[in-house]
């Protein structure tokens, strides 16, 4: 079986974003049951979340070649599913970097530094922050629903109405401060 870009980033995908929100947990766990062996869990997975993560963002083009030409599929849902992935990347990147460094310092038996709880704490809300946004984004890309002002259509096609497909910074929805939508022109294909 040969897995294409699309099937690899939509296969691996979650797993960032889950662990990520798991490793917040188990890090909260470790907080208010003083466990230290919690910590130590939770930075393991967040080694292995930072080199899964690796490959979701390198299968995103791939992915993106396979769906760029298809109805309601622009560049604009895209670039910002793929600049926040670069951002999730980099703080999983880091977030297993700081737990490399905690867990290599206290081998043999030494207790973590007393930093390590709070700063893992700190580093897994913005990493599962940061993979929540990036998956939500993700789904705009082929979800119509999701997008901001998405209407659905009184005659049960699904789609957006031309209205709302009209540049949305014109109506001051779909577009984040600073950001102008892309306009689409495509009318909504029927599915039978």
């Amino acid at each position: 079986m040969n897995l294409n870009g699309s099937q690899i980033h939509l296969l691996l995908n979650h797993v960032p974003v889950i662990g990520s929100l798991g490793i917040l947990l188990i890090l909260l766990a470790a907080v208010i049951r003083k466990r230290e062996e919690y910590t130590r869990l939770a930075l393991g997975f967040a080694l292995l979340v930072a080199v899964i993560t690796i490959p979701v963002l390198r299968s995103g083009e791939p992915a993106e070649q396979r769906i760029e030409h298809m109805p309601g599929v622009t560049e604009h849902w895209i670039s910002r599913h793929e600049d926040m992935g670069k951002l999730a990347l980099g703080a999983a990147l880091l977030f297993g970097a700081v737990a490399a460094l905690a867990l290599g310092s206290a081998r043999g038996g030494k207790p973590l530094a007393r930093w390590v709880t709070p700063a893992a704490l700190v580093l897994a809300l913005v990493t599962s922050g940061l993979m929540a946004v990036t998956a939500h984004r993700g789904g705009m890309v082929r979800h119509t629903e999701l997008r901001p002002g998405f209407v659905p259509p009184a005659d049960g096609v699904a789609g957006e109405t031309p209205a709302v497909r009209a540049d949305s910074s014109a109506t001051g929805t779909g577009a984040e401060p600073g950001e102008a939508a892309e306009k689409e022109t495509e009318e909504p294909r029927e599915h039978h």
